[in-house]
């Protein structure tokens, strides 16, 4: 199959993003325990041991947020972290976003009996996502005393989730923010990023400890100059890109790269190699230039195409609705956003040209579609509402 140069550019760039962090750990790797109360700790990770965590203790045992890396020695590091702070058993594990720096360890923590809760997206990419509580929307779980909030957002991946703490007044964003990197425009570009910054801005006041993905613990001044640098940086990108200039020559641009140094908050001196900088520029076009119009419809004009369709090759897809936007997915493989091209007809966005949905309308009813998936075409039927 042959695919458009911005496809590859943006899947690299994806899993550089998502694998920054997962290469391996590193000699002299350790966990730092940040202690907020006797209930409410945060475990910061880093040096390929993974993303920050949550612990938060209650009567009944611990609530993890996030569970760091898919290495063993990850693992065994965090396990010894806990234990330094409590004998009792994890109930929960709450994922960020499926990444594996962030959920590598939902294997190891559910066979000694956690709960794995994330968003009900990471159903529909590869592999098992071992979640055994998911969600649309919200999530609202009451852990003792302690309200965990959970809110879906779509700007790092599509299952993003941000977590608030009610009683700990605490706010984990994920990789959507960070204090020793960025920055971090998902799949919307800045658009959503901008977004996703000002709902984290919204649920926080000055007292709220707010736990980026990696990094330093800060707070909501931080989360609204991460939101400043975030947009100087993408303007001046773009402003270089449409004058012709390439990720090449742009590292060598010195605005831009006292631009990128705000958001090196370690004051690393190499904070990223020429490669790593040219691939994140890179993604930061292609994530602000191959975005198609968007339609967003209210849901009645959406109604008629949702649903569960069944293809001729007896395998289901689902058409759904979140937040104005149509989506197709299909578990244990893709998801992705629908992007109407007129005649009822859709394009699977940031997917190679010719890859599209056809809903075929017939005594007034959707219920036939025509799906061209990989350069493959199938025929399918609807079976279920949603």
């Amino acid at each position: 199959m042959k695919i458009k140069k911005y496809i590859v550019l943006l899947v690299l760039a994806v899993g550089f993003l998502g694998l920054a962090h997962g290469a391996g750990v590193r000699p002299g790797a350790k966990i730092t325990t940040k202690k907020i109360n006797d209930n409410f700790y945060v475990l910061l990770g880093g040096n390929g041991l993974g993303a920050n965590c949550g612990v938060v203790i209650e009567d009944s045992g611990i609530l993890l947020i996030d569970s760091m890396n898919i290495h063993e020695q990850s693992h065994t590091m965090l396990l010894k972290a806990i234990r330094e702070i409590s004998d009792k058993p994890v109930r929960y594990v709450i994922n960020t976003h499926h990444h594996r720096d962030h959920s590598g360890g939902n294997a190891f923590f559910k066979k000694m009996g956690a709960t794995i809760v994330t968003q009900e997206n990471v159903h529909y990419r590869p592999g098992d996502s071992l979640a055994d509580i998911t969600f649309k929307d919200k999530l609202t779980l009451e852990f003792g005393d302690e309200t965990v909030e959970l809110y879906h957002v779509v700007s790092h991946t599509f299952n993003d989730v941000l977590v608030r703490l009610k009683k700990n007044n605490a706010l984990f964003t994920g990789d959507n923010h960070a204090t020793s990197w960025g920055p971090s425009s998902g799949f919307y570009g800045i658009a959503g990023q901008v977004e996703l910054l000002d709902k984290s801005i919204s649920m926080s006041d000055p007292n709220t400890v707010v736990v980026p993905g990696h990094g330093y613990l800060t707070d909501v001044k931080h989360l609204k100059q991460f939101k400043r640098d975030s947009i100087e940086w993408t303007q001046h990108v773009m402003a270089m890109h449409k004058k012709g200039a390439a990720p090449e020559s742009m590292i060598k641009d010195s605005t831009l790269l006292e631009l990128f140094q705000r958001f090196n908050g370690e004051k690393r001196e190499n904070f990223m190699t020429d490669d790593m900088m040219k691939r994140r520029i890179g993604y930061q076009i292609t994530s602000e230039t191959i975005k198609p119009p968007i339609v967003l419809w209210h849901y009645e004009k959406l109604k008629p195409y949702l649903g569960i369709y069944e293809l001729n090759d007896k395998s289901l897809i689902e058409v759904i609705e979140q937040k104005g936007h149509l989506y197709i997915r299909k578990k244990g493989a893709y998801m992705t956003e629908l992007i109407f091209r007129g005649k009822n007809t859709f394009e699977l966005r940031e997917w190679p040209k010719g890859d599209e949905l056809t809903f075929v309308d017939k005594s007034n009813k959707t219920k036939h579609i025509q799906l061209v998936v990989e350069g493959k075409s199938y025929a399918g039927k609807k079976i279920s509402d949603l």
